[in-house]
């Protein structure tokens, strides 16, 4: 099993198995049955930050909790063989691990997703306190609103008080209940629709996406990145920093599950070695770009060196 002494991130949150169904005769019936070809990986947004980090040669740990069962075992399984350090993921015993099943359509986005974490409420206080001091050691910790607020509260303001940390808040639901929290966080991550919901502004023009950033600042995020799709990305900090970063379209995209996480990856990265905030985001286009072209939920030869030709090939 690998255990890394002082891993440079730390991740708590999801680590599920996905089940990724694609219409194979659209549009979507609902109601109905519907033909679809179905792919299962293993999968949830903290885990796939951390796989796609450990791609990248970065050590990365987990703190997580899965249970006793054939998803859970596959989960630690291919977490380490990805190089994850699972070594202090909670196995919970008789409880189900944690699942995500999604639909998309022929055009590669999501129609529908169903998501049940309920394992992550095995994971108390006293867990992250056994961890604190190696968690404290890292360079950078990384989370996601899937676990019990109250706890992701609690290793934000307590467990990663004196590491900066990244937040994706997942979904505008979520996104919501993060609120409170973004005053604890070095860099949060939303798309457009997510700073929408935590901001009360419209993102519709480029002015409104500056003053939604604002606010969001004003909750207390040092830096704010929002993730855009075709778009690109634009970049926001307290120093008045501004950055707007887009590369080439792309054609034909495979699979728009787990291009987030990827995104965050590449964030990450840049953060960890160094990298001025310009070429962060241009590893964060690039490896979200790696993931969209491919099958996968994350890109199996996914490497430093890819991720560099991704970005000579589609920066404009």
């Amino acid at each position: 099993m690998i255990r890394y002494e002082n891993p440079l991130v730390f991740g708590a949150g999801a680590a599920n198995f996905d089940i990724n169904c694609i219409i194979k005769e659209p549009p979507l019936v609902m109601k109905d049955s519907n033909l679809v070809s179905m792919v299962a990986s293993s999968g949830g947004v903290t885990r796939n930050i951390l796989e796609n980090l450990a791609r990248l040669g970065v050590q990365s740990a987990m703190l997580s909790a899965y249970g006793d069962d054939a998803y859970g075992d596959r989960l630690r399984k291919d977490a380490e063989n990805a190089g994850i350090d699972m070594s202090r993921v909670r196995l919970c015993q008789g409880v189900s691990s944690s699942s995500y099943v999604s639909v998309q359509d022929a055009d590669g986005d999501m129609a529908v997703a169903f998501c049940d974490t309920s394992v992550l409420g095995n994971i108390d206080p006293a867990y992250f306190d056994s961890y604190k001091a190696d968690v404290c050691k890292a360079k950078v910790a990384v989370c996601d609103p899937s676990m019990p607020i109250d706890l992701l509260e609690y290793f934000i303001f307590n467990t990663a008080e004196d590491v900066p940390v990244f937040l994706d808040p997942v979904s505008t639901n979520f996104a919501r209940q993060c609120i409170p929290l973004v005053k604890g966080v070095d860099t949060i991550k939303p798309n457009r629709m997510e700073l929408e919901a935590m901001t009360g502004h419209s993102t519709a023009t480029e002015a409104d996406l500056r003053i939604a950033c604002e606010k969001m600042l004003e909750l207390g995020a040092r830096r704010v990145v929002v993730s855009m799709g075709r778009n690109g990305c634009y970049l926001m900090d307290r120093d008045g920093l501004e950055i707007r970063r887009q590369f080439k379209p792309i054609e034909n995209m495979a699979n728009a599950t787990g291009a987030g996480d990827s995104f965050m990856a590449g964030l990450i990265y840049g953060f960890v070695n160094g990298l001025s905030d310009t070429e962060a985001l241009d590893c964060a286009l690039a490896t979200g770009t790696i993931a969209v072209l491919s099958e996968h939920t994350i890109e199996p030869n996914l490497s430093v060196e890819m991720m560099r030709n991704t970005i000579a090939k589609y920066r404009m």
